[in-house]
């Protein structure tokens, strides 16, 4: 089960996600895509899915849903620094994440994920399809992501990030 966590806009790009999982299900067809997320794009993101693909809607216990994911994955055309890739190292997934925004300073190139080019299906479904033909790579990179995401002050950053909003919605 791959799972992915964001809003359904144009700057996730899970258009590039969706074109990906139809080439990774090439090679895994019981392969099968969470997304987990509602926005302005999900109407024809639905009309783009093919088979396996479940849509999810905006959930408030993402954190109790990633231990149900083998792989997690950002498909981003600009990201800042992802609470939710943040969740998913911390639950000790693996993950293939575009080359984009704080993701790389946060995820090292094979050693907690892959990171791959924005807009790129075909270097998503490569990594993705890595990852699900190799359980002890995915448990190596798991493991790895955990112990990396130690550091980390995930509720501080989801925190700051909500009182930005407050700020912006406020003035």
């Amino acid at each position: 089960m791959v799972g992915t966590v964001g809003n359904l806009t144009a700057k996730k790009d899970q258009a590039t996600l969706l074109a990906a999982f139809d080439l990774l299900r090439a090679d895994h067809p019981a392969a099968a895509l969470l997304l987990i997320g509602a926005g302005p794009l999900e109407a024809d993101l639905r009309a783009r899915a093919g088979e396996g693909v479940v849509f999810a809607g905006s959930r408030a216990d993402v954190p109790a849903l990633l231990p149900a994911l083998d792989v997690f994955t950002l498909s981003s055309r600009q990201e800042g620094l992802p609470v939710a890739l943040m969740e998913a190292m911390t639950s000790g997934l693996p993950s293939v994440v575009t080359r984009v925004g704080g993701m790389p300073e946060v995820l090292d190139d094979d050693r907690q994920g892959l990171l791959v080019p924005p807009g790129d299906p075909a270097a998503l479904a490569a990594a993705l399809g890595r990852l699900a033909g190799d359980p002890a790579l995915r448990a190596r990179l798991g493991a790895a992501a955990r112990e990396r995401s130690r550091g980390f002050d995930v509720a501080g950053a989801q925190h700051a990030i909500e009182q930005v909003y407050a700020r912006v919605l406020a003035g």
